[in-house]
């Protein structure tokens, strides 16, 4: 029923996409927002009266009334268990982790920090021994901090308290949830409370760092709250180096609207710096500035590409100039 929902609503154009169909549900059950209830309840309707005469598609009329009340159960089990199947078949000794794995060896503690929104479980499958996916209030010093923004498909609260539980436990079990920032209302909620830790050690890292990577995320929609705080935390930063450099990662193609549309936000996080472009030995050419250069590059490659010869691209670039 829910992919009967989602696919005629997109249809009508209510939604483009999963993340807008899980907001556009999550605030269906806010107060005041009886219009939108109201029409999703209206979908429903008339997708039953298509099925007259067949087996029932949901054994209750009832099924968008459920959903709402019961969203944070119900749809974030269902994300989550989309989110895990993506590893299900997946072998970590495949020739296509090499990259990812000989990124992770370079990366030092206390000197690089993973900042990701994703819910799944590729990091810490990736290197469990080098890597610390830190959870609120706590941190290891002595691997690389990966700070996972919105939750994770393998935490969960009770009482106030979140704790690692794994995955398969927590979606074999209908009476309890992930704790995970799904799009809608709740998700700002959580972002204010539960993880505002997660968020302000992000911050913090982004305000200090001289050397900054987008890699495949194009700051959607859905996440309004996430560029405004972490493209706030990057303009307002001051690391203290002559060249702030940000690399855009997000395919081959530059073309698109959403490399480009990524480029110019990152191109807007100056600071009173100015913009640069080619070499970075080219940046020392130009009129002085008090805070020195901005120099942003949008890759034409892939991810994997583009963290495969990582190191060598930190020896050929000194933000300190």
């Amino acid at each position: 029923m829910t992919r009967c929902l989602f696919c005629a609503g997109q249809d009508e154009g209510r939604w483009d996409n999963a993340e807008q169909f899980l907001s556009y549900m999550d605030g269906a059950h806010a107060p005041g927002q009886s219009h939108r209830r109201a029409i999703v309840k209206n979908l429903e309707r008339r997708l039953l009266d298509n099925f007259t005469g067949h087996p029932p598609l949901y054994p209750s009329t009832d099924y968008v009334e459920n959903s709402l009340e019961e969203y944070q159960r119900i749809v974030k089990r269902a994300f989550a268990a989309q989110v895990a199947e993506f590893l299900l078949d997946i072998d970590d000794e495949d020739e296509r982790w090499r990259p990812y794995k000989q990124w992770c060896s370079t990366l030092e503690p206390n000197r690089n920090t993973i900042i990701t929104l994703n819910y799944d479980l590729v990091l810490e499958k990736l290197d469990g021994t080098r890597l610390s996916i830190v959870m609120p209030h706590s941190a290891n010093r002595d691997k690389v901090r990966v700070l996972k923004l919105h939750g994770s498909i393998d935490w969960q609260e009770v009482d106030g308290s979140i704790s690692y539980t794994s995955s398969e436990q927590l979606l074999a079990s209908e009476d309890s949830s992930p704790l995970i920032a799904a799009p809608g209302r709740s998700k700002t909620a959580a972002v204010r409370t539960t993880l505002k830790p997660l968020w302000d050690m992000a911050i913090k890292a982004l305000q200090q760092a001289d050397a900054i990577v987008m890699l495949g995320y194009s700051f959607p929609q859905t996440d309004a709250g996430a560029r405004i705080d972490l493209l706030g935390a990057i303009s307002g930063g001051d690391p203290g180096c002559f060249i702030r450099r940000i690399d855009v990662v997000m395919g081959p193609d530059t073309s698109k609207a959403d490399v480009q549309r990524v480029r110019s936000l990152a191109e807007a996080c100056r600071h009173g710096r100015l913009p640069t472009s080619g070499q970075p030995r080219k940046a020392f050419s130009g009129p002085e500035s008090a805070n020195g250069y901005l120099l942003v590059e949008v890759q034409r490659l892939w991810a994997e590409d583009f963290i495969a010869d990582y190191t060598m691209r930190l020896r050929d670039f000194r933000c300190d100039g």
